[in-house]
């Protein structure tokens, strides 16, 4: 039961981390990378993070233990046609 709440309060985190695009831009936005970092690593968990669109957004995440990454800066979206062909 207890993972069940902690799935909940990481949804709601992600959900409300995921409308700001300024995340990497102040102390205290990396001090909240920092924690979540903690909190999804103790629990065995991975974390994907989603609109990087510069390389010191990447940078920053990669210092902070953020490997699992997304965004334009890796590569713009393409249509499911393109991966069928291959």
């Amino acid at each position: 039961m207890g993972h069940k709440i902690s799935d909940k309060v990481l949804v709601e985190i992600a959900q409300r981390l995921n409308s700001r695009r300024d995340l990497c831009s102040t102390n205290t936005n990396t001090n909240t990378l920092k924690f979540i970092k903690e909190l999804v690593t103790s629990l065995n968990m991975e974390c994907l993070i989603e609109g990087i669109e510069s390389t010191s957004q990447k940078h920053l995440l990669q210092q902070l233990g953020y490997d699992l990454q997304q965004g334009y800066l890796h590569g713009k979206p393409k249509a499911l046609s393109h991966y069928l062909q291959k």
